[in-house]
């Protein structure tokens, strides 16, 4: 399945006295489709269905008024992928920051055949991609192969994730 411009990641710092507030909050937004508390600069990766620049804009003005969200990063998503299997069918998975100086020479992830999703979005990274294992040792492995392959990638661990099953019709 593919999509274009129609949904973004919003990456959140949060005040760490209330993360746990901003994490529930969002779930309890209709148009959430995703949400992952991370290791590193940023506190929360979320994922949103939204229609265009305009609705972004309105979406993360209401989110950064929200108590505890300190500062946010955002990007519409111009084109995005999502393989056969679901994100949480294998227990081990990690959002791959994403970029190569020459895209002709980088395989594509899409074709490696286990990035179960990807969006090419704007900013300092070029790609985001889910990249998931049965074990940690496989999800390593694929992430090694990836910048053997010549992209430059930064990896972000989720300590927990939310997926909105609700919208599983949707993105079928």
């Amino acid at each position: 399945m593919e999509w274009d411009r129609r949904t973004a990641c919003i990456a959140v710092k949060a005040d760490h006295t209330v993360p746990v507030k901003v994490w529930e909050q969002f779930q309890g937004w209709k148009h959430a489709l995703g949400a992952w508390e991370l290791t590193g600069e940023w506190d929360f990766l979320f994922w949103l269905d939204v229609k265009d620049w305009d609705e972004l804009h309105e979406w993360v003005m209401e989110l950064r008024s929200w108590d505890g969200v300190r500062y946010t990063s955002s990007h519409l998503i111009y084109g995005g992928f999502k393989e056969g299997t679901w994100w949480w069918n294998d227990p081990h998975g990690v959002w791959l920051w994403a970029r190569c100086e020459n895209v002709g020479k980088c395989r594509d992830p899409v074709k490696l055949g286990w990035a179960v999703s990807g969006f090419t979005m704007p900013g300092d990274w070029d790609n985001l991609f889910w990249i998931q294992g049965r074990d940690w040792a496989e999800v390593w492995d694929r992430t090694r192969q990836l910048r053997a392959s010549g992209w430059e990638t930064l990896t972000q661990v989720p300590m927990r994730s939310w997926w909105n099953r609700k919208q599983l019709e949707t993105w079928k």
